[in-house]
Formats: structure tokens, sequence, C-alpha cells
């Protein structure tokens, strides 16, 4: 009787679990596209500008990322047309001032070993950038800074330079009403950026949706529970 009750109890707590929570198929969940015409602005690590570039963006549910993408503009001669390789990209909560505490989400990642790909649009002349998460990233409801900067050892073969890395060209996204401009990030010091604009990048994932169960489901588990209970109570008055 008891093994039965545990099974039966198990399968109930799944049963609230699956109803009380769920995930929405992949949807888009922030979106600044690009601009057509070639407008980057420069991110780089300590190494070269000291600064690095991070842009606003807000969610009004909780969610879990799956999927980051993002626009440079780099230079298309065969030379050099793969300068920005290695990237430095973070996600850092919002407090409301000019300080930021460290990353609750950071990844260093290479289009040399795979971990982002990169392709070029032949009509903007831009490069696209898209990362997938191997394991989704949970972000509560609120607003946040998004970072592409370039990394320590970005470089055209993704080498250590004898100049240091270089910079990111973080595409300027299209006009986007409304929405605060993107900021330099020195240090954990936010920083105003002169001329103001915003970036290009979109975040992929699922929305939680938290579901009320109904009063009735509620009658229902208690008549289920008392069921139980009372089967056990009159097999062991049998007994």
């Amino acid at each position: 009787m008891v093994k039965l009750l545990s099974v039966r109890l198990s399968h109930l707590l799944l049963l609230f679990c699956l109803l009380f929570t769920a995930s929405s198929n992949a949807a888009l969940l922030f979106s600044q596209d690009p601009l057509t015409a070639r407008s980057p602005v420069a991110s780089g690590p300590i190494s070269t500008a000291g600064f690095k570039l991070i842009d606003n963006f807000s969610l009004s549910s909780d969610v879990e990322l799956t999927q980051i993408d993002f626009w440079t503009s780099e230079s298309i001669d065969p030379l050099f047309q793969t300068r920005s390789n290695v990237f430095d990209i973070a996600i850092y909560q919002d407090n409301g001032n000019l300080l930021v505490g460290a990353p609750i989400w950071s990844t260093v990642v290479s289009v040399f070993n795979s971990e982002i790909t990169k392709v070029l649009d032949p009509i903007t002349q831009l490069f696209s950038h898209s990362l997938s998460l191997a394991t989704p990233q949970s972000l509560a409801s609120g607003n946040y800074y998004f970072q592409v900067a370039a990394a320590s050892n970005n470089t055209i073969d993704g080498s250590p330079g004898p100049i240091g890395a270089l910079p990111v060209g973080w595409q300027s996204a299209n006009g986007v009403p409304g929405a605060p401009p993107a900021l330099l990030l020195s240090g954990n010091q936010i920083i105003p950026q002169v001329p103001a604009a915003n970036m290009a990048f979109s975040l992929t994932g699922n929305v939680v949706q938290t579901i009320p169960v109904p009063s009735t489901l509620w009658l229902m588990v208690m008549v289920l529970l008392s069921g139980l209970f009372y089967r056990g109570s009159t097999k062991q008055l049998h007994h």
C-alpha cells in the first residue's frame, strides 16, 4: 500500500509540474535589426580600447535564452574579412545605476572552433553571427545589458597578435523609437556613448508561462488523495 501510495503521489506531483509551469515554443524575445548601411561601433578588450560596448534590453516575462544573434561591419577585403572571430559575449543585470556587477552570464566563443557561426550577407555586406546555447540560460523578467566585445585573442587567425586584439565593429541597429542607446563599459563603470546609437542583435528562446490551477482541479486532487488514504485505512482494518 505504501508503495502504491508513493507511486500515485509521484504521478500527482508530475501533473502539478506540468500544469503550473510550461515553456512555449522558441520565439523571438528581443530584436534590434541592423542598419543596411554599414555603421559599426568599435568594441574591444582592455588591450585595445579600454571599453566594451553594451546595449539595453528588457524582458516582460521569465525566459529561457537559447540563441543569440548579432551583426558586425568589417572589411570584405580578402586579407581582412575575418578580423572579428573571437568574441567576449556577456549579459549583465541592469540595477538602475551606472555600475554593474559581474556578468550573470558570459562566454568567449571562436569562429575557428565552430562555437559561433559567421555568415556574410552579399546584399548588406554585413556579417551575421549566431550562437546556439548548449544549455538554455534562465532570465527573469526585467532589464539587462548585452555585451559584444573582442576577446583578447581576436586576431585574423585567432592567435595572440603583436599589438593586441583587434576590436569588434558591432553594427548599429535600425531606428528603434524610444529605445535607450548603447553604452560603454569600462571595468564595472557605465559611460554614456557619444554619439548615441542602438546596436544590432536579437535574442531567441522560450517564454516560461505559469498556468494557474483551477479550483476544480484542486477539488479533484483532494478527492483522489482522500480515496487513496481511505483505501489504505480499509485494507489495514481488514488485516
